[in-house]
């Protein structure tokens, strides 16, 4: 959408949903970044996605999505964003510039880039609450990429998983004593007996009680999970950034509340496992993943909360969620649900890809269209998957071609016979998609025709000298991050 129809939305969203509990706003003051983030230019007008839609963006590996989408997106972001990344680029380029919007944290369990794990987080807070030890028990057996002939085994190792949670919030452990516990049902007798006596009347410990009793076999399949679960707990450097120092929890009410940015950095899947892609989770089972989607969670989750307190049930200014190579990090179960209800929360989605296939061996087919179904999708060139570009062609309609032809008769001088042929053309051909040039776009969103968009670099955009400070400012600090109280002037 152009910069008008992007600022007439958002004063209608704004208008019916009234103000922020405790805030006062004048809908007619909003200007298109408030609302929207700027994607490029087509046809010399700006373009703009609204921050109620889901974007999906797909491109090939070295096609620019980074420099093209995903900085632009988090420089732009008008209030908290959080990122995933397997390098340290984003961060290295943005940080100084988002700290002079708000404080700046790193989760960051594998100490990619030798940067500081600065989250004051423990996956057990709030699991003293037994759904909530439930929610995130099923999110890290979600992240064992247990399927095939281990699929009936998923419900089991999550009650067990969910009883471990429990238990160590209960007794006030930490997230090394639930990592002992995993390691064998022998080990974890004392959760049981936690369960036991100070559990709230749900008998989960007869979970645990009756795995113990089971053959040795069938105790192995039921605890495939739970080892699964927690392996990626194995390494002491991971444990220890999870268990929370003395100093301050992290806020995540007033990190949401001050636009705050959290850099999500991760080795990814390959340099944690030898695992392959090909099923749900395949590629990220064993590793410290599972721990990444119950962040994500947490901070969604206190999103969602926040939202219920404000007239029109929607963040404000919304909390932005740039998932690039999520995919080799963990796919996060509840991006399917966020990419359809997010928007109407104040939680923006954007999904980088590499393929559709990539996403699909993440996520499945059916889940990924789903997403794909959701979202505003931005088309970067360089792929070349044949059945894809295929579809895409089609999806994207037809046009009428005429054609004139115009034959002489060799035995009259004068005569001439025209005809006028029509052919249907596809809209956007294969060789088309595949050779968009770099720094080019296909955007297509609902009903709208696709729109061939320049995307602008961040190099190019307003946040350019502060991009160039905060590189040289990492440059100059290895193994630090830049944070709100060190921006320099």
């Amino acid at each position: 959408m152009d910069a008008k129809t992007a600022t007439r939305l958002g004063q209608l969203a704004r208008a019916v949903a009234g103000p922020q509990v405790g805030q006062v706003r004048d809908p007619g003051a909003l200007v298109p970044g408030r609302v929207a983030l700027p994607l490029g230019v087509s046809r010399s007008v700006p373009l703009w996605v609204s921050l109620e839609r889901c974007v999906y963006v797909l491109g090939a590996a070295r096609s620019g999505k980074g420099t093209l989408v995903v900085v632009p997106f988090i420089l732009a972001a008008p209030g908290a964003v959080v990122t995933t990344s397997t390098r340290t680029d984003n961060l290295r380029l943005t940080a100084a510039c988002r700290a002079r919007m708000g404080p700046v944290e790193v989760f960051n369990l594998d100490g990619v880039g030798d940067l500081p794990h600065t989250v004051n987080w423990a996956p057990l807070e709030g699991c003293a609450d037994p759904a909530v030890a439930q929610r995130r028990a099923r999110t890290l057996v979600a992240a064992t990429g247990m399927s095939g002939e281990n699929a009936p085994w998923a419900t089991t190792s999550a009650s067990i998983v969910q009883a471990l949670l429990h238990a160590a919030a209960l007794e006030g452990r930490t997230i090394a004593d639930v990592y002992t516990w995993s390691r064998s049902p022998a080990k974890a007798d004392e959760a049981m007996r936690i369960l036991e006596t100070r559990g709230l009347g749900d008998a989960w410990h007869l979970t645990i009680a009756q795995v113990r009793e089971e053959d040795p076999r069938m105790r192995a399949n039921k605890w495939f999970g739970v080892d699964n679960a927690f392996a990626g707990l194995a390494v002491k450097s991971v444990r220890d950034r999870l268990v929370p120092t003395p100093a301050a929890a992290f806020d995540t009410s007033a990190f949401l509340a001050r636009s705050g940015t959290c850099y999500m950095l991760a080795r990814g899947a390959d340099a944690n496992s030898g695992a392959g892609a090909g099923t749900v989770g395949a590629s990220t089972a064993g590793t410290v993943g599972g721990f990444y989607s119950l962040f994500l969670d947490h901070v969604t989750e206190t999103a969602r909360q926040l939202s219920q307190t404000s007239l029109g049930g929607r963040l404000d200014p919304p909390l932005t969620i740039v998932a690039d190579e999520l995919a080799h990090i963990d796919p996060w179960p509840a991006a399917v649900r966020m990419s359809a209800a997010g928007g109407g929360e104040g939680i923006q989605l954007v999904m980088v890809f590499q393929s559709r296939n990539q996403a699909a061996a993440a996520y499945g087919q059916h889940a990924e269209a789903t997403m794909w179904d959701n979202a505003t999708n931005v088309i970067l060139g360089g792929g070349k998957s044949e059945d894809y570009l295929g579809a895409l062609s089609r999806s994207l309609g037809e046009h009428e071609q005429t054609r004139t032809r115009t034959s002489f008769s060799s035995r009259d001088l004068f005569g001439r016979d025209t005809s006028v042929d029509a052919e249907w053309r596809p809209a956007v051909s294969v060789d088309e998609l595949r050779r968009l040039p770099v720094g080019t776009a296909l955007v297509i969103q609902d009903r709208t025709r696709p729109i061939l968009t320049d995307l602008t670099p961040y190099w190019h955009g307003p946040h350019a000298p502060c991009t160039t400070a905060s590189a040289d400012w990492h440059a100059a600090h290895p193994g630090h991050v830049l944070t709100s109280r060190q921006v320099p002037a």
